[in-house]
């Protein structure tokens, strides 16, 4: 049964009824160990309310 899952082939035998189709996926990120965070350009707008790259990370997954 695993090898007509693997190749998607369900006439080698029928494996739709025990595999139903699930959408999954995975989020990842890059993360660095720098001490500092500087502002890439001046903006009267918004900034960057982190004193870290750590910091940053903390509030935005909270």
């Amino acid at each position: 049964m695993f090898p007509a899952f693997k190749d998607q082939n369900s006439t080698v035998r029928d494996y739709r009824k025990f595999f139903k189709p699930v959408l999954c996926y995975m989020e990842g990120a890059w993360t660095t160990n720098t001490d500092v965070i500087e502002e890439p350009f001046f903006s009267d707008r918004h900034f960057i309310d982190a004193s870290s790259w750590f910091d940053l990370q903390e509030k935005v997954s909270t």
